[in-house]
């Protein structure tokens, strides 16, 4: 009986218990710091001058700008209107169009926010960031413009579904632009930025709208949007530089780490390393690339992926 007490006293299931979770912590730190403390820079960028990692801090400063930008005022777009609906339902009642209908100028654009992210980031993936972010701005801006000069209910919804069609790059695409130029430690500070701007400064021009709609006509309303979306594509050609970038793998504590071309960052394991490196030829050391010039960074189409139109339907089936 003394010996079976020994045993029970000596808890070993508890012990083993904190062991394994001490060494999952230590094993997941090691990833972010070195063994000095220093905060490890992951992704790790390559040796390019090219790689959005390792822009210069004006290039990296302008995307962000832009990202900020467009997303303020698409967003704003999208749900301000509904600070304004009185205005609607007393042009669209006497038409015969119920409130429920009127309502639709509301919720349809919202719901297409959200549509507009299976259209939007799949093409981006396959096609690059820059295309699709100057044509979500210029789609943004020619809405804008034609729901300013709508004569129609039927005219005026269909404009608000493709503007929030064009805002759905807000939530898909530029989000994975600032993480291509940023490194893990940074993003925190960096999507706090964006999303805090995006909150504070939007909630501001929803207020401030509805008085430029008393002084000067709904009409305006899209007018006043039409003029910053303007500015939000000039904004996207001459500041958002492409981002999508083919980064070779780089070792880190004896294991692969791998930027795929979909902008996701993966550490590899000891054989699915082995297994990508026996697949895949190793690509070309680009310590002598040049920096491109700020005409070479305006190119707004950077090449389809190979078999984009393929990538792009499985997006959907899978």
């Amino acid at each position: 009986m003394a010996s079976d007490d020994r045993v029970l006293d000596t808890k070993p299931q508890a012990v083993h218990a904190e062991e394994i979770e001490k060494e999952s912590h230590i094993t997941g730190d090691s990833h972010l710091l070195e063994a000095s403390g220093s905060i490890r820079r992951i992704p790790i960028p390559s040796n390019s001058p090219n790689d959005p990692l390792n822009f210069l801090w004006w290039q990296k400063l302008a995307i962000i700008s832009a990202c900020c930008w467009y997303s303020i005022m698409s967003l704003s777009l999208v749900g301000s209107i509904g600070m304004i609906l009185n205005s609607f339902i007393e042009i669209y009642l006497p038409e015969g169009y119920t409130i429920e209908q009127v309502t639709y100028l509301t919720t349809m654009p919202s719901l297409s926010v959200g549509l507009g992210n299976f259209f939007i980031l799949p093409a981006a993936l396959c096609f690059g960031r820059r295309p699709l972010f100057i044509s979500c701005a210029l789609v943004l801006t020619a809405a804008s413009i034609g729901a300013a000069c709508n004569s129609s209910y039927n005219q005026h919804l269909a404009l608000r579904i493709v503007q929030g069609l064009a805002t759905g790059a807000t939530e898909s695409l530029l989000p994975l632009i600032l993480s291509e130029v940023t490194f893990l430690h940074q993003r925190p500070l960096i999507f706090a930025v964006y999303w805090g701007c995006q909150t504070c400064i939007s909630s501001v021009l929803n207020i401030g709208i509805t008085y430029v709609v008393a002084a000067a006509g709904w009409r305006w309303y899209y007018g006043l949007y039409s003029i910053v979306s303007g500015v939000g594509v000039l904004f996207a050609y001459f500041l958002a530089f492409e981002t999508r970038y083919s980064r070779p793998p780089a070792a880190l504590d004896g294991r692969l780490v791998l930027t795929d071309d979909f902008g996701v960052t993966r550490i590899l394991s000891t054989g699915e390393a082995e297994n990508y490196q026996t697949h895949h030829r190793p690509q070309e050391p680009d310590e002598d690339d040049q920096p491109k010039s700020y005409r070479q960074l305006l190119s707004v189409w950077p090449g389809a992926l190979p078999e984009a139109g393929k990538l792009i339907l499985m997006s959907y089936v899978l």
